[in-house]
C-alpha cells in the first residue's frame, strides 16, 4: 500500500503539537495555549478537549517527521519503515485503507493483537509490540496514556526467554572459512568472513569500511558504531584477522602506494570491501546474499538452521564463544561496543550440556577427585 507523502499547514502544526505531547502533558500543553491565548473556559473543559483525529496515514507522516524518528540510528529507520510497510499490507488485507482514523485502528486493541499474534516466533511478536508502542505513543500519546493499561497488556513484550541466541559453532565456523576461499570472490569473501569472525563489528559498519578507518600500529579499525550518531568509535580486532585485513588490502590497493602511510594519506577514502564502482562500497545485500549461499553449502548446518542463521550471527558467535572461553563480561561490552551489559544477557545463558561442562571444571571438584584418588568408601 502506497503512501503520499506531502504535508499540509495543519498537519505540520498537528506535528507541532504532537511534539509538545511527547513531553508534555495534555493538561500543562492547555493550560499554556489558555494563557497565550487569554482563553476564559474553565480547566474541567479544558480537559474535555481532544486533539484533532488523524488519518492512519497522517500517523505515519506524524511518525516520520517526529524527532523521536528523526534521532533514530539509519538502521532502525530502516526497520521501522519495513514494520509500517508490514501494518499497513495487514490492514490492507483486514479492509482498513489510509484514510481511516487512525484511533479506529488501534483501539479497542483487537486489531493490533490479532496483527500480533499473526506471527509465530515470541521474538518477532515482541518486536512488533515494541514497534507499535513506540508508533502510537509518539502519534497519539493522548490516546495512549488514555488508554495505557489496555495497550500494556495488548502489546505486552517478554523479552525474558530461555532461548539461547543463535550462533555459528566452531565446526560450522571453520567448514564457511573453506568454503568462502572457493567462491568466485574467494579473497575478498573470505577475508569479510574473517572480519566478521575476529571482531564484533555490524554489518553496517563492515560495509562501511575506509582505508583511512584501519590503523596499523594499534592494530584496530574505526568504525561507525549503530548508537553513535555517525561518529567513528576504535574497534578491537583479533591479530590473526587483523593480518588477513591487511592483505587483503594490499592485494586490492597495493599498485596505488607501496607505502602504507601514502597509501592513507592520498587514497584514505576508498572503501576496503568496493562495490560495483571504486568509490562505492559492498552493499549490504551482496554480503547477506554471499553467507546465505555459503550456509547454504555448509554440511555441518542443517536446512532448519540455515533458516535461522544469518549474518547477525556472527556477532552472536563472537559473544558466546568469547563469554564461554572465560572473557570478563565487562571485556566483551567493550569488545562489542555496548554502554552496559544489559545487551550481552542473552549471551550468558548456557545448554544443559554446557553446564554440566562447567561444573566438571569447577575448582571444589578438584578436592573431590584428589579424595577419591587416595582412596573412598568402599561400596
Amino acid at each position: 500500500m502506497s503512501i503520499i507523502r506531502k504535508k499540509s499547514k495543519q498537519s505540520e502544526v498537528e506535528s507541532q503539537l504532537q511534539e509538545l505531547l511527547n513531553v508534555n502533558d495534555l493538561e500543562t500543553i492547555l493550560k499554556a495555549a489558555k494563557s497565550v491565548f487569554n482563553l476564559t473556559t474553565n480547566l474541567e473543559d479544558e480537559k474535555e478537549v481532544k486533539v484533532s483525529k488523524i488519518t492512519l496515514e497522517d500517523a505515519v507522516h506524524k511518525f516520520y517527521s517526529s524527532s523521536k524518528y528523526m534521532n533514530y540510528s539509519a538502521s532502525t529507520k530502516e526497520s521501522y519503515k519495513y514494520e509500517i510497510k508490514q501494518l499497513l499490507s495487514f490492514l490492507s488485507i483486514k479492509g482498513w485503507n489510509t484514510n481511516t482514523l487512525f484511533e479506529d485502528v488501534i483501539y479497542p486493541t483487537q486489531t493490533l493483537v490479532e496483527y500480533i499474534n499473526s506471527y509465530e516466533k515470541k521474538s518477532t511478536r515482541n518486536k512488533k509490540a515494541a514497534f507499535l508502542r513506540a508508533f502510537i505513543k509518539t502519534t497519539t500519546r493522548e490516546v495512549y496514556e488514555k488508554n495505557k493499561e489496555d495497550f500494556q497488556s495488548s502489546l505486552k513484550i517478554d523479552w525474558e526467554s530461555n532461548d539461547l541466541p543463535k550462533f555459528y559453532t566452531k565446526e560450522q565456523i571453520r567448514e564457511l572459512l573453506v568454503l568462502s576461499k572457493s567462491t568466485s570472490n574467494g579473497l575478498r569473501n573470505y577475508t569479510i568472513l574473517c572480519v566478521f569472525i575476529g571482531t564484533a563489528l555490524r554489518i553496517s559498519e563492515l560495509v562501511g569500511l575506509q582505508i583511512k578507518d584501519v590503523d596499523i600500529n594499534n592494530e584496530m579499525i574505526m568504525v561507525r558504531r549503530k548508537r553513535n550518531k555517525g561518529v567513528k568509535k576504535p574497534a578491537y580486532i583479533q591479530r590473526d584477522s587483523f593480518e588477513i585485513l591487511l592483505r587483503y588490502i594490499n592485494f586490492m590497493h597495493g599498485h596505488l602506494e607501496e607505502d602504507w602511510k601514502k597509501l592513507k594519506d592520498k587514497h584514505g577514502d576508498l572503501f576496503v570491501f568496493s562495490g560495483l564502482k571504486e568509490d562505492s562500497h559492498i552493499t549490504e545485500r551482496a554480503v547477506r546474499d554471499m553467507i546465505k549461499q555459503l550456509v547454504k553449502q555448509a554440511a555441518s548446518i542443517s536446512e532448519e538452521e540455515a533458516e535461522r542463521l544469518s549474518v547477525h550471527n556472527f556477532r552472536h558467535s563472537f559473544a558466546v564463544h568469547g563469554i564461554r572461553s572465560g572473557i570478563n563480561i565487562f571485556a566483551m561490552m567493550d569488545l562489542m561496543g555496548h554502554k552496559t551489559i544489559n545487551a550481552l544477557q542473552q549471551y550468558t545463558k548456557q545448554t544443559n550440556d554446557q553446564l554440566k561442562e562447567d561444573i566438571e571444571r569447577h575448582p571444589l571438584s578438584k578436592v573431590v577427585i584428589e579424595f577419591k584418588q587416595k582412596g573412598d568408601f568402599k561400596i
